[in-house]
């Protein structure tokens, strides 16, 4: 696996999605308004060599482009983790899920983490960490308690997070 550093992680960027405005409170005064600002913020983040893994839900909408419009705007070689509203996407191109170890941590990347236990993917003693999107209003980032981590782009500030960062926060969250 490559460096944590260019790995990142992002959810539910929802691109032209006239309706997630209102139902999400998304700071934003119009869908074009929302879609240049998270290609922005992920361009600013992510460089053409880095790798994200995006946790499902890229677009959605009566109107909504073809996928491979927004994906060919944004940085990175992209792993797409299948969500709810990912139809337009060819199931070729997507995941399920993936499961990482990053510093002796188990990582299960979802889009929607009660998914993990109704398909029997992991127990629910397990001793490692959902990462996942689909709650967009879920905060804060970690909940060391349930052992998972929310990359809706609502939590994240509307930007993907480095594997990096979610590593430190998961090792502090655990008083390590």
């Amino acid at each position: 696996m490559e460096e944590s550093e260019n790995i990142f992680l992002c959810s539910d960027t929802h691109f032209e999605h006239h309706s997630i405005l209102k139902y999400c409170r998304r700071p934003f005064r119009n869908v074009g308004e929302m879609n240049h600002k998270l290609v922005r913020n992920w361009n600013e983040i992510v460089k053409l060599e880095d790798t994200v893994y995006f946790l499902g839900d890229l677009g959605y909408g009566r109107y909504y482009r073809d996928p491979l419009y927004w994906l060919w705007k944004l940085n990175g070689r992209i792993i797409l983790i299948e969500g709810s509203h990912d139809r337009k996407i060819p199931r070729s191109l997507m995941r399920p899920y993936e499961f990482l170890t990053v510093e002796r941590e188990k990582l299960l990347l979802i889009h929607d983490y009660q998914d993990a236990y109704r398909h029997n993917l992991v127990p629910r003693d397990w001793e490692g960490w959902i990462i996942h999107g689909h709650n967009h209003q879920k905060r804060p980032l970690i909940l060391p308690a349930k052992r998972q981590v929310n990359v809706s782009v609502e939590v994240t500030d509307y930007k993907p997070v480095s594997l990096a960062k979610i590593v430190e926060l998961i090792k502090n969250g655990r008083g390590k």
